[in-house]
């Protein structure tokens, strides 16, 4: 009986604020069939205060029209300068990690909930995170179900510790109201109104009236974490004197800083300062982010955002042929992605958040299974591994990396040229043509794979998008499908030098891949890349032209400050684009 009734109260909670409020914020102008083709994502469908696209566009910045009052870029302003404007009002989904760290960090104990829910494949585009990626699809609600029944039937003591009696037999209408009250503000991220109050006491009282005090109480935990207010974000803000712009309310800040940094709900000196209204004052903002920038979750967070940036994060995903590569296995990938989630950790304290040291270094702390990838001998543990010279450099050439975007039996200069150019360059290509034939012709067996490669160039209707992407997978040969570093292929010489043109600022040519990431790492187009990418992990979206100011901002922090990274996602953070949004 209880569970029904905690069904029939959260559901009706959905559809108030979903579609109450999901369908007015999150694309204000449009109604009917427009806001269908909207969601639909049509081309054709354009904001009517922005003029444009309702996705983000995968060019570059300078390759968008550009609306009155706009500047072109240039190298100290990579992205055209153009009027700002905010993004509008919204719900933002939890992911999975979210929630899970939400109930660990309500019950005062880990759980693991996130892999529960639907499994994520990778994303042919951003990171899968976006608030217009999220949904809740036709199994959310079952499992959420059996989720928090499985974590609430041994919840009895993490329960009872929030009572401010200290027991559920000794619960009364006091202390009942202050159990609602914690639990309900730790959930929704901010204080329960009297109203809710009262909608989880009568909750508490209908079950209690058929069932024991512990499981009236686990129903009203229940309820809470049901509710839309734990499982979404929300960007309503409160409207300034020009009656377009809303600026997010306290509470509101306090969660999307909490989550921007650590990936996780706010702590206790976050929602205090949220509470008092300190947290309004631009520096105290800037003082609750570095405090929690400071904090091992921040480079948690850093290295979930490169994992989904490079691909990592589906690594097991990635099928190699295992009789082609018998070295390859579970406790192999595992291995990789310890070494990546290590090499990200240095970067970012040893190597003090330096872009170049990301990009460049050589050294990386590998484990046992590791030692055929690098064609060492067997040892044991784990230990600091530094490869010759010339065969490894940063973190886009880390065996995880590598493996993540090959294919099963090749090396596919295609599919990484098309993955360095997207996520290197923030440039994204046209399908080709259709009918045309994408297989390889069959020639001499004892070519190389770039030698087969050379009909890319040799064919009109191919070399305008192949000169741009095969020489950045050329560059990344010596490495195999599983991220072994190789001299020779097919019992030749690997060629791995590549010649880039057509950038703005990343001409030239390279020897291997060692070479290319040295140069890039010094480019505005990659740095600018960089810079894009943060922004769309940290705010949940693709930017606009109306960013334009915030992202030159950022770029300028972070090549001001010496490429660092904790002072550009700073930037980020603390920037207008982050704290306001456009009215309906």
């Amino acid at each position: 009986m209880h569970k029904k009734l905690i069904r029939q109260l959260s559901f009706a909670l959905l559809l108030a604020v979903v579609n109450g409020c999901g369908g007015t914020i999150d694309r204000p102008g449009f109604k009917g069939k427009e806001a269908a083709a909207c969601r639909a994502g049509d081309k054709s469908c354009r904001d009517s205060n922005q003029g444009s696209t309702t996705k983000g566009s995968n060019s570059l910045p300078g390759d968008k029209a550009l609306p009155n009052g706009t500047q072109s870029a240039s190298a100290d302003q990579p992205f055209p300068n153009a009027p700002q404007s905010f993004a509008p009002r919204r719900l933002w989904q939890l992911t999975g990690e979210q929630f899970e760290k939400t109930i660990s960090s309500i019950l005062g104990r880990p759980v693991q909930v996130a892999d529960k829910f639907q499994r994520e494949s990778r994303p042919s585009d951003g990171f899968g995170t976006e608030a217009s990626k999220l949904s809740m699809g036709g199994s959310y609600a079952s499992t959420l179900e059996s989720v928090l029944g499985e974590q609430l039937k041994t919840s009895d003591a993490d329960l009872s510790r929030m009572l401010p009696c200290g027991s559920a037999a000794a619960i009364n209408a006091e202390c009942l109201k202050g159990f609602i009250t914690s639990f309900g503000a730790k959930a929704f991220r901010r204080s329960l109104t009297a109203a809710e109050i009262t909608r989880y006491e009568n909750v508490y009282n209908q079950v209690k009236s058929n069932f024991p005090s512990n499981e009236a109480l686990a129903a009203v935990a229940e309820a809470i974490l049901r509710s839309p207010f734990t499982h979404f974000r929300m960007e309503v803000g409160e409207a300034l004197a020009d009656g377009a712009t809303y600026q997010l309310t306290a509470t509101e800040l306090a969660t999307q800083i909490a989550f921007a940094v650590t990936n996780s709900p706010p702590d206790a000196p976050l929602l205090a300062a949220a509470a008092s209204g300190e947290l309004n004052k631009k520096e105290v903002q800037e003082q609750q982010i570095r405090r929690l920038m400071a904090t091992p979750a921040f480079i948690e967070n850093f290295t979930e955002f490169m994992f989904r940036y490079s691909g990592i994060k589906f690594l097991k995903d990635s099928d190699k042929n295992a009789q082609s590569f018998p070295e390859y296995s579970p406790q192999v990938a595992d291995a990789m992605i310890l070494e990546a989630k290590e090499f990200l950790k240095t970067a970012m304290t040893t190597g003090k958040g330096k872009f170049p040291q990301l990009m460049t270094s050589g050294e990386s702390t590998i484990t046992a299974p590791l030692a055929p990838i690098y064609k060492i001998p067997a040892f044991s543990g784990s230990k600091s591994y530094s490869p010759a010279g010339e065969e490894r450099a940063g973190f886009f050439t880390l065996p995880a990396v590598v493996a993540a975007n090959s294919p099963a039996n090749s090396t596919g200069p295609v599919q990484r040229g098309i993955f360095l150019l997207k996520k290197l360059m923030c440039t994204s290509l046209p399908p080709p043509p259709v009918g045309t034939a994408t297989e390889l012709p069959t020639t001499d067996p004892t070519a190389t794979l770039r030698e087969r490669f050379a009909v890319h160039v040799s064919d009109p209707s191919c070399a305008g998008c192949h000169t741009k992407m095969d020489p950045l997978g050329f560059a990344m040969e010596h490495y195999d499908p599983i991220g072994r570093f190789r001299a020779l292929d097919n019992g030749k010489p690997i060629d791995a030098t590549a010649v880039i043109s057509g950038t703005s600022f990343s001409d030239g040519s390279f020897d291997n891949a060692v070479d290319m990431m040295a140069s890039l790492s010094k480019s505005v187009d990659i740095q600018a890349c960089f810079v894009r990418q943060a922004f769309a992990y940290s705010l949940g979206r693709s930017e606009t032209v109306g960013d334009a100011v915030v992202l030159n901002q950022a770029f300028k922090r972070f090549v001001d400050s010496g490429l660092d990274l904790n002072e550009l996602f700073l930037s980020l953070y603390s920037s207008d684009a982050f704290r306001y949004r456009r009215g309906n």
